[in-house]
Protein backbone atom coordinates (compact mmCIF):
# COMPACT_ATOMS: atom_id res chain seq x y z
CA UNK A 1 0.00 0.00 0.00
CA UNK A 2 1.65 3.65 -0.78
CA UNK A 3 -1.59 6.06 0.61
CA UNK A 4 -4.89 5.63 1.81
CA UNK A 5 -7.58 8.00 2.69
CA UNK A 6 -10.82 8.21 3.62
CA UNK A 7 -13.69 9.24 1.90
CA UNK A 8 -17.67 9.67 2.39
CA UNK A 9 -18.44 5.99 1.69
CA UNK A 10 -15.41 4.38 2.88
CA UNK A 11 -11.69 4.30 2.52
CA UNK A 12 -9.49 4.47 -0.87
CA UNK A 13 -6.26 2.52 -1.01
CA UNK A 14 -3.57 3.08 -3.41
CA UNK A 15 -0.84 0.37 -4.46
CA UNK A 16 2.23 0.67 -5.87
CA UNK A 17 5.02 -2.10 -5.87
CA UNK A 18 7.31 -2.41 -3.08
CA UNK A 19 10.07 -2.19 -5.49
CA UNK A 20 9.08 1.04 -6.67
CA UNK A 21 8.56 2.65 -3.57
CA UNK A 22 11.95 1.80 -1.97
CA UNK A 23 13.82 2.81 -5.09
CA UNK A 24 11.85 5.19 -7.44
CA UNK A 25 12.88 2.84 -10.07
CA UNK A 26 10.46 3.71 -13.20
CA UNK A 27 10.65 0.50 -14.79
CA UNK A 28 9.33 -1.22 -11.27
CA UNK A 29 6.21 0.47 -11.18
CA UNK A 30 2.75 -1.07 -11.66
CA UNK A 31 0.83 0.43 -14.49
CA UNK A 32 -3.11 0.68 -14.19
CA UNK A 33 -3.31 -0.19 -10.99
CA UNK A 34 -6.79 1.48 -10.24
CA UNK A 35 -7.31 2.35 -6.32
CA UNK A 36 -9.14 0.10 -4.14
CA UNK A 37 -12.27 1.50 -2.48
CA UNK A 38 -13.96 -0.51 0.68
CA UNK A 39 -17.38 0.33 1.44
CA UNK A 40 -17.49 1.63 4.96
CA UNK A 41 -21.40 -0.30 5.46
CA UNK A 42 -20.24 -3.97 4.99
CA UNK A 43 -16.82 -4.11 3.93
CA UNK A 44 -17.67 -4.71 0.18
CA UNK A 45 -14.33 -3.92 -2.58
CA UNK A 46 -16.05 -1.68 -4.92
CA UNK A 47 -14.77 -1.16 -8.52
CA UNK A 48 -12.64 1.16 -9.50
CA UNK A 49 -10.53 2.71 -12.82
CA UNK A 50 -8.17 4.58 -14.04
CA UNK A 51 -10.35 6.25 -16.56
CA UNK A 52 -11.52 8.90 -14.37
CA UNK A 53 -10.48 10.47 -10.86
CA UNK A 54 -11.25 8.73 -7.80
CA UNK A 55 -14.07 11.09 -6.64
CA UNK A 56 -15.81 9.66 -9.78
CA UNK A 57 -15.81 5.99 -8.54
CA UNK A 58 -16.94 7.57 -5.07
CA UNK A 59 -19.91 9.75 -6.61
CA UNK A 60 -20.71 6.60 -8.71
CA UNK A 61 -21.48 4.45 -5.49
CA UNK A 62 -22.81 7.14 -3.94
CA UNK A 63 -25.53 7.62 -6.71
CA UNK A 64 -26.05 3.98 -6.86
CA UNK A 65 -27.19 3.33 -3.12
CA UNK A 66 -25.36 -0.08 -3.32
Amino acid sequence: MSAMEECSIGWVYYYQSARYLRTGEFTAALGGNAPILIDRRNGAILPTGTAYPIEHYIRDHELSGE
